[in-house]
C-alpha cells in the first residue's frame, strides 16, 4: 500500500487486541511522529508508552481522578474507568510540551503535537495495526496529568490506543474531495 492509500484509507479502530507493536515497531511509530510539521524545530511533544501492568495502573489513576471530581460513583462507573485503558494492549500518550517563544505561538505547538499524533495513527495503520485517538475528561484532568508526571507547560493531546483489530477492517468510507474543497480566486 502506498502512502496516499494509507492516508485515504486509514480508519479509527475501537476494538483492539494483542498483539501490539513490538519495541522496534513502537520506535518506528515515534520516528514517524517526529516528522510532523514543527515550526522552529521546537519538538513540542513527548510520548508515554503504556502497556501490561501500566494499563491497570492507568485505570486506577482514572478512577482516582473521577473520585476527585465526583463524590460518588456507581459500581458500573468505577468498572468502566478501571477498564478503559485495557481496551487495547498498548497506549501511546501524546503530550504537547509548550515552550515560550517570541515567534512561535502556543497554538502552533499544540497543532504540531497533534500532527505527531496523526502521524502515529497513519504509521500504525501502514504497519497493519488498528488504532484510535481518544481524549475525554481524563485527558484534561489535573490528577491524571500529575500522576503521569506532566509539568505545568505540558498537556495531553490524546491517548492513542493501538493493537490488532478484533475484526477485519471493512472498506473506509471515502467521501468525494469536492464535498470539502472550494476553489477561491
Amino acid at each position: 500500500m502506498n502512502l496516499v492509500d494509507v492516508l485515504q484509507k486509514r480508519q479509527s479502530v475501537g476494538r483492539l487486541q494483542a498483539p501490539a507493536p513490538d519495541q522496534a515497531q513502537c520506535e518506528a511509530l515515534i520516528l514517524a511522529a517526529i516528522r510532523a510539521a514543527d515550526h522552529g524545530n521546537l519538538t513540542p511533544w513527548r510520548f508515554l508508552l503504556i502497556q501490561d501492568q501500566g494499563l491497570v495502573t492507568l485505570g486506577d489513576v482514572f478512577l482516582e481522578a473521577a473520585k476527585i471530581t465526583k463524590s460518588s460513583l456507581t459500581g458500573a462507573e468505577e468498572e468502566r474507568l478501571l477498564t478503559m485503558p485495557r481496551r487495547a494492549p498498548l497506549i501511546l500518550i501524546v503530550i504537547a510540551r509548550i515552550q515560550e517563544h517570541p515567534k512561535i505561538p502556543q497554538h502552533e505547538q499544540l497543532y504540531s503535537a497533534a500532527a505527531a499524533a496523526q502521524n502515529i495513527l497513519n504509521a500504525a495503520y501502514a504497519m497493519g495495526f488498528g488504532a484510535i485517538w481518544r481524549t475525554g475528561e481524563m485527558a484534561s484532568h489535573p490528577h491524571v496529568a500529575n500522576r503521569l508526571g506532566l509539568t505545568l507547560n505540558e498537556q495531553i493531546i490524546g491517548f492513542l490506543y493501538i493493537g490488532t483489530p478484533v475484526q477485519p477492517l471493512g472498506e473506509a468510507k471515502i467521501k468525494p474531495a469536492t464535498d470539502f474543497l472550494t476553489y477561491w480566486a
